[in-house]
């Protein structure tokens, strides 16, 4: 192939047999016509169908139709909406859905087209797909659509703050849904049944403004922040959901604080308090308060300036903000509380030197995480620790805000608004081993910034700004899962590729090795039918096996001129792959691959056939040193072509391929083959044989 330039961007890049298609943004290509996709065959490139009113972004075979996806209304000039179907035979474009109700209310602007279990998964950001509600995913199975709960679909919204009660998550922030249910700033998801939930009922439930903060005491869930009412009640910045209604924190009008909250953290049966208020309960409380469960009370003097972040200690409170002075001592941006009076953290350079938003306790260690550059008299980039005497950095920290900070065993999980961290696919969110003292990187990180991090066994959730996470769309809110990570990935399959004809009956199968593979699962089958665990019906399979190695030769040959379906799982220790796509070839006339022990020949060969002379069947081989196009023709004395055995691409190796002779007089005949080579090399060969009947 030569260069081309196609005047814009190419975004996917798919194999299919002999042929290569293309999706992205461009409209031309070698003054083509194309409109976002086009197909080139190994000699010339050519439309499919209409192409596209906009862009795609990704290709995906499944079942016999190529699938479309990107960001478009109309594909061959019908409506589709995102996603289409079209049948590579005819050119013809199809809609998923029917009537109004096809493709999805927005577009899918990653490769996030995925086939498992007999089903096509797509993500993007739509809230619909073919009329059911499915935020940011939804599958599709041939004939209608399917909602996988999806995420918070929070438009223009914003998650602040996470807690966890057995198997619930509640989740604070400034939100009107959470998956399809109204829930107004603060919701609960359960991990068990993947399920999302308001806190009340009716156009009245949850609260009235931002969520700041969350935390949970037993059985009682406190929820803080900017708002005057909860369940449609007056509650000043701070209320109480018992699990079936909202309470107030002392007696209106004299409840709650009266500014807004931004942290909040338990100690034995006390609930602690942080914010931009002066007063609780009605009585002067600077930034930071104590609610006994029934009375409010003061921490001395309080502190100077707004509270962002509190943790509890083994026997303190830490206290971290914009402040600069804690009971009327210096104590720079962050301090400790004993339960009778304040400390700075370090001397004669105390705390940090500038706002702290995050804080997490390990045993007599405090981490801190915000908006400075020092921590006592060094340098610490964003992120510190503090360990009852002395300051120090975590490594080089990062290159900008923390927001987040969460403790799960020996690790820490750090959220923000950063970058970098001398790690690659480290945005905005980040981990940090305690044991170690190092960092590593939780995937591919995220889009946007971190506001929440909530870690529990492998699962680390996190809420913020976000939209996608690991690449992938996710609304706000997400979960990274240790085990999930180590899953092996869908092997990308290499021969023979889909819609690939003229395969040899005794074909080799290969594959790329899988990350966290042991082994490999291979079935070939007569139909592209599913079961329910995403292999291909019992029935219908003609060749099972489980192997560790990315080749498998077939000792037994297909039927020739015969339409088979081919596909792979891996297995690791941590679980196994979705089947790659169901990928379709068909047989050759009477062409069998041979085993060779020395490999892929080291030059073109053509064989003497076998036995010569013959009577009327006779064996030709040939060796191919590089994928080839080959043709193979048998040839009368006169110079014309009697009988083509061979007229197609073979991948190199050892070839036969049967003579049949019957319909052919007794004689001198020739054969020759020709070959050209992938790599341009050309070879041609003539060979005497003799029919004697």
């Amino acid at each position: 192939m030569s260069k081309i330039d196609l005047g814009s961007d190419v975004y996917t890049i798919l194999p299919a047999g002999n042929s290569i298609y293309i999706g992205g943004e461009f409209t031309t290509v070698s003054s083509t016509t194309v409109n976002g996709i086009a197909k080139w065959n190994g000699t010339s490139w050519s439309t499919v169908g209409a192409g596209m009113s906009g862009y795609i972004s990704d290709l995906t075979f499944y079942g016999t139709k190529l699938y479309v996806s990107g960001m478009f209304t109309t594909a061959g000039l019908i409506t589709v909406n995102n996603v289409a179907a079209v049948d590579t035979s005819t050119n013809t474009w199809t809609a998923l859905g029917t009537g109004a109700n096809v493709g999805t209310n927005g577009q899918i602007n990653y490769p996030e087209q995925a086939v498992a279990k007999g089903k096509l998964y797509l993500a993007g950001y739509f809230s619909n797909a073919g009329g059911t509600s499915a935020f940011g995913i939804a599958s599709w199975d041939g004939t209608g659509w399917a909602s996988l709960g999806g995420s918070t679909n929070v438009t223009d919204g914003t998650i602040y703050s996470l807690a966890l009660s057995g198997s619930n998550i509640y989740i604070g922030g400034t939100f009107p849904t959470a998956g399809s249910v109204l829930a107004n700033n603060i919701a609960v998801y359960n991990t068990s049944s993947h399920t999302w939930s308001s806190l009340g009922t009716g156009t009245a439930n949850g609260v009235d403004d931002a969520v700041n903060a969350i935390a949970v005491l037993g059985s009682d869930v406190y929820v803080a922040g900017s708002f005057a009412n909860a369940g449609g009640n007056p509650a000043n910045y701070i209320a109480m959901w018992d699990g079936s209604k909202w309470n107030t924190l002392g007696t209106s009008p004299n409840d709650g604080v009266d500014n807004n909250v931004y942290a909040l953290a338990t100690y034995g049966t006390d609930l602690y308090v942080g914010g931009s208020f002066t007063h609780a309960g009605g009585s002067s409380a600077k930034y930071v308060a104590k609610w006994s469960g029934t009375a409010w009370s003061t921490l001395g003097s309080g502190v100077n300036s707004t509270v962002y972040a509190i943790a509890a200690g083994k026997n303190e409170i830490y206290v971290g903000g914009s402040f600069s002075t804690a009971g009327g001592s210096s104590a720079n941006y962050v301090a400790s509380w004993n339960g009778s009076s304040w400390s700075s953290l370090g001397s004669p350079t105390n705390g940090v030197n500038n706002t702290v938003r995050a804080l997490a306790t390990y045993g007599d260690t405090v981490f801190v995480g915000g908006y400075f550059t020092h921590a006592g008299s060094g340098a610490a980039n964003y992120l510190a620790k503090w360990n009852t005497h002395q300051w120090a950095p975590l490594g080089a920290g990062v290159n900008d805000h923390v927001y987040a900070l969460a403790i799960n065993g020996t690790n820490l999980f750090i959220g923000g608004d950063f970058s970098a961290s001398g790690l690659n696919n480290d945005y905005c969110v980040i981990e940090w081993s305690i044991a170690d003292s190092s960092f590593s990187s939780l995937g591919d990180g995220l889009n946007d910034q971190a506001n929440a991090i909530l870690s529990t066994g492998n699962d680390t959730y996190v809420g913020g700004e976000f939209t996608t996470a690991g690449n992938k769309p996710s609304y706000c809110f997400a979960r990274y899962n240790t085990n999930i990570a180590l899953i092996p990935t869908t092997p990308v399959l290499i021969s023979p590729l889909n819609g690939t004809t003229g395969v040899a009956r005794r074909t080799t199968f290969s594959w790329n090795a899988s990350t966290n593979a042991t082994s490999y699962h291979l079935q070939v089958a007569s139909s592209n039918a599913i079961d329910s665990v995403g292999g291909f019906v019992s029935a219908n399979v003609i060749f099972d096996t489980t192997l560790a190695v990315t080749t498998e030769k077939l000792s037994t040959p297909l039927t020739a001129t015969t339409v088979y379906y081919w596909h792979i799982s891996a297995t690791g220790t941590a679980g196994t792959s979705a089947y790659s796509a169901a990928t379709l070839f068909t047989t050759g006339v009477g062409i069998d691959a041979v085993d060779n022990p020395g490999g892929i020949p080291k030059q073109f060969v053509l064989r003497q056939n076998y036995p010569n002379p013959f009577n009327p069947t006779t064996a030709i081989g040939y060796e191919l040193a590089a994928s080839s196009h080959v043709t193979l023709k048998v040839y009368d004395v006169l110079g014309r072509d009697v009988q083509t055995l061979v007229d197609q691409q073979q991948q190199a190796g050892v070839y036969k391929v049967m003579l049949d002779a019957s319909r052919l007089s007794s004689g001198l005949y020739f054969y020759r083959i020709d070959a050209i080579g992938i790599d341009g090399v050309k070879f041609t060969s003539m060979k005497k044989l003799m029919l004697i009947k």
